[in-house]
């Protein structure tokens, strides 16, 4: 519905500038630049309804009930949801499908641990939101992935490759310092998201670099 909308107002405009021999050429186009991303999205649907159907996070998930550290589960269930993300793609297919089964065991796992059942509920329903999204964003049969690349006219691979370091990076802050010694050692959340903003903030001023300023006769000779 979004894509037919401004498909119409695209039209409506440009009849109104009196460009009415460029429509046609102009959706073709438009048209023809997208073929790669809508065969990505189809392929990668298929891939996450094979996954869906086998049953995999659903198997996984009663696996770690039986033998997980109850303190660990919001670990376990960040990565988890994270590779059942980047394996099919999609992140709300993920939340649909390990949510429902991670409420009632994180609360019953919780009742003999410090934390107690509510609290570890709600750790670990965050975990499978933020590894969901994680795994969406870095997954190279994502839909966010591959439109984006596609239509800020980058290469696809090089997209997600450029982003993977960044996420990664988030990552294993979020895990090292935000979830394992708040869930393994009760460090009060207050204490942890401070510590957590310096230490993103000191690596991409320790590891990142500047942007090249471009050669200004290369921007002259491009105006020329």
């Amino acid at each position: 519905i979004g894509s037919a909308a401004g498909f119409t107002a695209s039209v409506l405009l440009a009849l109104r500038a009196g460009l009415r021999g460029e429509i046609p050429r102009s959706a073709w186009n438009t048209l023809r630049s997208m073929g790669i991303a809508i065969l990505i999205l189809y392929l990668a649907w298929m891939i996450g309804k094979a996954c869906t159907v086998l049953g995999t996070a659903d198997y996984l998930t009663a696996v770690l009930g039986n033998y997980m550290i109850p303190e660990l589960l919001p670990v376990a269930l960040f990565l988890l949801a994270a590779v059942t993300a980047f394996s099919t793609g999609t992140s709300w297919s993920t939340m649909s499908i390990l949510l429902p089964l991670v409420v009632g065991l994180a609360y019953s796992l919780g009742e003999g641990t410090v934390l107690g059942p509510h609290t570890l509920m709600v750790m670990s329903i965050g975990a499978v939101l933020e590894g969901a999204i994680f795994g969406d964003h870095c997954s190279p049969i994502s839909d966010t992935t591959v439109l984006s690349s596609t239509a800020s006219a980058s290469d696809h691979i090089d997209h997600v490759r450029t982003q993977a370091p960044y996420a990664l990076l988030t990552m294993t802050i979020a895990l090292g310092l935000g979830y394992v010694p708040c869930a393994l050692y009760g460090i009060s959340p207050w204490i942890v998201l401070p510590l957590d903003a310096l230490l993103l903030v000191g690596v991409l001023r320790v590891l990142g670099r500047r942007r090249a300023e471009p050669d200004p006769a290369l921007l002259a000779a491009a105006d020329a």
